[in-house]
């Protein structure tokens, strides 16, 4: 069970491991069976946005 402060962090965490983690793995509620959650088809060009906004950095 996830406790009030949890449930909102849910959320960020389960959206990070779509992008960075190669699959997020999930059990909804009661069921026995896994919820697996692929890695979406996103690149980040870190170098990029990094030039595109350095006076920010």
């Amino acid at each position: 069970n996830l406790t009030g402060g949890f449930k909102s962090v849910q959320g960020f965490m389960q959206a990070l491991g779509m992008i960075y983690a190669d699959e997020s793995v999930y059990v909804f509620e009661r069921t026995e069976q896994l919820l697996r959650l692929p890695r979406l088809p996103v690149q980040l060009d870190s170098e990029a946005i990094l030039r595109r906004h350095l006076a920010v950095f």
